[in-house]
């Protein structure tokens, strides 16, 4: 605190200020982290869903792992395709895997 804050070789209470709120935040946002930890992407879950560039969740289709005999021709194409989730089950997907985004 003793130290001499200078711009240009000048004496400026603004930058001792600016240094003031650089360390509070610094130490805040460490508090913030050692008391309520590190939010984790769910990995299981990020690896089952796709997030689209506009926003929307993609999943892979359901039942088609095996028995695929059994399925029309139809089926088995229409489920090459994603499918989105419902909007009330890909708020949960978002809060699960969005930490990073």
């Amino acid at each position: 605190m003793g130290e001499i804050h200078t711009f240009r070789g000048k004496c400026t209470p603004f930058l001792f200020f600016l240094e003031k709120i650089a360390l509070h935040l610094e130490i805040k946002s460490s508090f913030w982290e050692l008391s309520f930890g590190v939010r984790k992407t769910n990995k299981s879950i990020a690896k089952r869903f796709k997030v689209t560039a506009s926003g929307k969740i993609l999943r892979r289709t359901a039942g088609f792992r095996h028995f695929l005999r059994n399925k029309t021709v139809k089926q088995r194409r229409s489920a090459r395709q994603d499918q989105s989730v419902s909007i009330g089950f890909s708020k949960r997907i978002w809060k699960a895997i969005a930490v990073g985004v």
